[in-house]
């Protein structure tokens, strides 16, 4: 690939960005996850006692899926206009900050999946 390069800059920066202002920092992106997976273990095997003995497997699952599909698209449909200062200053393929963006969100999803496999492993019977 041509801009190589510039997209793993481009990512590397994003994700700095990304956490700098978190109290947790790189921690909430496996935290994040892991709460989301605990309650809904909770929830659907001790709340509602949902006939499926491992339903929240399967909610939890397409729930990661889903947030990485909801998420991609929320935060890429503003990602040109947020980085128009660096639009107009630099010339480069503005389809780079999509590609970084959707790859940071890809890296959060492959963190919240290892968590989730985990989580599975410890709270299966």
């Amino acid at each position: 690939m041509k801009h190589l390069e510039l997209l793993i800059e481009l990512y590397r920066a994003l994700l700095k960005l990304r956490h700098s202002g978190s109290f947790f920092g790189f921690l909430w992106t496996l935290l994040n996850p892991t709460v989301y997976i605990l309650i809904y273990w909770f929830v659907f095997s001790y709340v509602l006692q949902v006939g499926s003995a491992n339903y929240y497997i399967f909610l939890i699952t397409g729930f990661l899926g889903w947030n990485f599909t909801f998420g991609s698209l929320n935060l890429n449909s503003k990602a040109i206009n947020q980085s128009k200062y660096l639009i107009t200053k630099i010339a480069f393929p503005h389809e780079l900050i999509v590609i970084s963006n959707t790859l940071i969100l890809l890296t959060d999803m492959i963190i919240a999946y290892a968590a989730f496999f985990i989580l599975v492993l410890i709270l299966s019977p």
